[in-house]
């Protein structure tokens, strides 16, 4: 419940900036925004391809739970950055896109 909780925040977040006028001031912080896990994912598929992203992710018969798994990897990889980064959203934000980065060139290089 939490977890989803916190997932609407970021999502009701992410929508009010996007929906502010495009002559308004952005903060400052703005530009070290890490995107939410499911983002990563919807960048990560459309990079590499929705089959290759089926076969990287998912894990059951007809690979059908591929973009659930990848959230969760994305969150656990995000939490990690945060963690390491000791706070800093802009050293997160750069360990989260070059690890979507790198997991993309690894999948094209693998099909």
């Amino acid at each position: 419940m939490k977890k989803t909780l916190t997932m609407l925040t970021v999502a009701g977040v992410t929508a009010a900036i996007a929906a502010a006028p495009a002559g308004a001031a952005k903060p400052a912080a703005a530009s070290a925004k890490v995107p939410s896990a499911s983002k990563q994912c919807r960048i990560e598929r459309a990079g590499m391809g929705a089959a290759t992203f089926t076969q990287t992710y998912g894990t059951n018969a007809d690979r059908s739970n591929a973009m659930g798994k990848c959230v969760s990897k994305r969150t656990a990889a995000t939490n990690a950055a945060r963690r390491a980064a000791k706070g800093s959203a802009t050293k997160t934000a750069k360990t989260v896109k070059a690890q979507v980065a790198h997991d993309i060139k690894v999948a094209r290089q693998g099909s």
